[in-house]
């Protein structure tokens, strides 16, 4: 893999690791409520 390809792959896997975790986070404070 060449390290331009490693960058944009991490970039969307940050990107993809955010949603989640918003996602998760959204859920357990509705959870709450």
């Amino acid at each position: 893999m060449k390290l331009q390809q490693l960058k944009k792959f991490l970039k969307e896997r940050k990107k993809l690791l955010k949603k989640e975790y918003l996602k998760e986070f959204v859920e357990k404070k509705t959870n709450k409520l």
